[in-house]
């Protein structure tokens, strides 16, 4: 079938609530971003993409054998929670940078990309804008995606022990008062789940990262 065109420009989902606990937002604050879904001009062999009822957030389905679906961050990032809501039954497959995941799926190691392209907090990820127009690929769908932020650390430790914050600056933009009451000095590094990973693998205490729910699972 047609593509599924995505809104151009500054997409903006409805208002949402953020939890309570995420990172201090009140009731009416938190952020929603905008996903675009990539894939190759030809069609895919693998399966076609259909919109279904509108969820939260919006979810696709598709026929045929599961689909590869490269992201850009370690599992646990936002951008794979994305790529979940948009193909559920998917193969998520990591990259470490935007460029890496434009030529994963131009040169069809993977079959769909999912990127961010607008957030309701920080405007636009204008680093995609920029390379959808440098690669052979077209969008075939789109994400309104909600992030809610958790602070995670290791465990056996109480709160007022916790004495740095480390994520992706945006994120750590978005809990800048939270930490703040908390007395926590703010360390930007590339990626929130990445954050928590080093934290996890390390463990390292006194420490916290700004990340999702998932890369606490994880």
């Amino acid at each position: 079938g047609a593509p599924i065109r995505a809104r151009s420009g500054a997409a903006r989902a409805a208002s949402t609530r953020a939890r309570a606990r995420t990172c201090g937002w009140n009731d009416t604050h938190g952020t929603r971003g905008s996903v675009l879904e990539l894939a190759k001009l030809a069609t895919s062999t693998r399966g076609d993409v259909a919109r279904t009822r509108a969820v939260e957030p919006t979810s696709f389905a598709m026929g045929g054998a599961p689909l590869r679906v490269a992201y850009q961050g370690v599992p646990g990032a936002y951008s794979e929670g994305a790529a979940l809501a948009a193909y559920p039954d998917a193969e998520t497959v990591p990259h470490e940078q935007f460029d890496d995941v434009y030529a994963a799926t131009e040169n069809s190691s993977v079959d769909r990309a999912v990127l961010p392209f607008e957030n309701s907090l920080g405007g636009s990820i204008h680093r995609n804008y920029d390379l959808i127009f440098s690669h052979n690929l077209h969008v075939v769908g789109e994400v309104y995606y909600r992030v809610n932020h958790c602070l995670l650390a290791m465990p056996g430790q109480k709160i007022e022990d916790l004495k740095r914050a480390q994520s992706h600056p945006q994120a750590l933009a978005q809990c800048e008062g939270y930490l703040t009451n908390l007395g926590m000095v703010r360390e930007a590094v590339d990626d929130t789940a990445g954050a928590a990973q080093a934290i996890a693998e390390a463990k390292t205490m006194g420490v916290a990262a700004v990340a999702s729910r998932r890369a606490a699972d994880l």
